[in-house]
């Protein structure tokens, strides 16, 4: 459902943008404030659906944010849906 594009601006963060259609929904980038390898949370998972908060939370890889990301574009799609 989220299509998935890698965004890599040589910026300070690095990462992939989630769009659902055209309408960029969701971010996952390097949480700069942690050291590689350190064995916490290394990724930051953003959204901007309406009715969602904006930072959605850490994970300790891009897998495990992107499954967060597909759950609550289900929950939203099914709550708009009632």
């Amino acid at each position: 459902m989220i299509i998935w594009k890698k965004h890599n601006k040589q910026q300070y963060s690095d990462g992939l943008f989630g769009y659902l259609g055209r309408w960029l929904c969701f971010r996952i980038f390097w949480n700069s404030m942690r050291s590689q390898g350190s064995g916490e949370a290394d990724y930051v998972l953003t959204c901007r659906l309406p009715g969602i908060k904006e930072k959605i939370g850490l994970y300790e890889t891009e897998a495990l944010a992107k499954e967060k990301a597909e759950s609550i574009t289900n929950l939203w799609i099914e709550g708009s849906m009632e």
